[in-house]
Parts: structure tokens; sequence; C-alpha cells
């Protein structure tokens, strides 16, 4: 999904700095997505050259392009090769994530019915490209006080491992989204996204702020110090 838009005096130039600045773009992304804020300024804010970009980069893609008369415009994507990005980040000592958090079912809940189906058709019938992927949910009847029992048979026919209850509050101009999540475990609050513009905006804030919190959770920061940590696991049924 990698928007280029590039002109040159002819056409092979033009394509040559659209595929440039698309793997530039994609690994400024990639790597803002791993990592977490404080790591990056650390390390000194992470900056991307172009000759970083091409040694990070396996191939581009393209989606969607025009072109003509020195210009070349498109939506490219941009494969990278994951043990050249891994060797960049540990060079540096940078932790990061590699491994997305397990699916959710995305929960819309809003004040309204109205509201709740433009939240719903806001978030799409899923995002699994993204660090915290998702399904969204099409039964309603949900609330924020849905368990792991009333929510789990949707869940498992989408194959979720959780649920996000995704509350939707605000008005245009000023939506925030509070996030929990539920397992057989219990209910844990994530958080309040800051206020998005438009409902498209609060579906990247609350997209991020699941991200996020999968980071933190999950980032391997090395070291020599070990620590013991108690686990306790529960089931619902013997087949679980």
């Amino acid at each position: 999904g990698l928007e280029v838009d590039e002109t040159a005096p002819t056409l092979i130039q033009a394509r040559e700095q659209a595929m440039m600045a698309a793997r530039l773009a994609g690994a400024r992304i990639l790597i803002e997505k791993i990592t977490l804020p404080e790591d990056r300024a650390e390390a000194g804010g992470l900056p991307v050259t172009g000759e970083l970009a091409n040694r990070l980069s396996a191939a581009v893609d393209v989606q969607e392009e025009t072109a003509g008369a020195g210009r070349y415009k498109g939506v490219l994507q941009v494969v990278y090769n994951p043990r050249m990005v891994r060797a960049h980040l540990e060079s540096l000592n940078v932790p990061y994530v590699d491994t997305q958090a397990p699916l959710s079912l995305m929960v819309p809940l809003a004040s309204s019915g109205e509201l709740e189906a433009a939240w719903r058709d806001a978030l799409g019938t899923g995002n699994s490209g993204a660090l915290a992927p998702y399904v969204t949910a099409n039964l309603a009847g949900y609330s924020s006080y849905s368990d792991w029992n009333a929510l789990s048979p949707e869940a498992g026919s989408l194959r979720a491992r959780r649920a996000v209850l995704a509350e939707l509050s605000g008005f245009d101009g000023a939506w925030r989204v509070s996030l929990s999540t539920v397992t057989a475990a219990g209910t844990e609050v994530v958080g309040v996204t800051p206020a998005s513009a438009t409902l498209e905006g609060a579906v990247v804030a609350a997209t991020h702020l699941l991200e996020e919190n999968w980071k933190r959770a999950s980032i391997i920061r090395s070291g020599g110090v070990r620590t013991q940590a108690k686990a306790t696991v529960r089931y619902t049924s013997l087949a679980e």
C-alpha cells in the first residue's frame, strides 16, 4: 500500500525513483512497527538511508501503476529480508518483535446501534497484516461487560484466540476508543486512544495502541540478569 508519484526526465528514471521511494518509506514503517519509540530514540532515531533500504529490501511488487511522459504513479509493495532486518537492529542493540499477536475478535461497541454500525464499517472485516491482527465481530448484542463465555463461540468460529472490546466515544472531530482484551483468564484494560478526527483515524489509533501494547509485552531484551516468573494457565474444558 505504498503510494508513489515521481517525475523525471525519462520514464525509466521516474520508475527507479518511485521504487527507491517505496523502499525508503517501507523500511521506515517496518522499523517503527517492530520497535518501541524509546529504543529508537536511544539508538539515535534509526535513520533509514537509501543504501540501508536497498540492503534490507528483497523485492518490490507493483499493485497499481500509471506511467507516461516521465511520470510514474502507483501503489507498490516492498518485501524485506527478515535476516537482514534482524541483523541491522541487532547490530545497533535495538530490541524488536518479529511475531504477530494472537488473532483477536474485534468487538465494536458504541452508544447507539447506528453509531455501532458505522464503527463496524470503519473497522472493516479485519486487518491480517497488522502486528496485532483482528477479525471484526459480525454478531450484535455484545457489551462492555461481555466475558469470554459470551465471546468465545464467535471467536472460535473465526479462529480468534482472544477478543478486543473496542468502545467508541466522542463526536466528529474527536473520536476516542477504549480498548480491553478478553480471554478465558479475564478482561484486561489496554487503554484509551488519543482523539481522532474521523472514524478511519480512530481505527488507525486503535490499531497502533494494540500494536504498542503487544510490543511492550513481547519484546525480548538481552542481558545477563535472569528472573523467575510463575504462570497460571486456566482451561475452560478438557478439550481446550
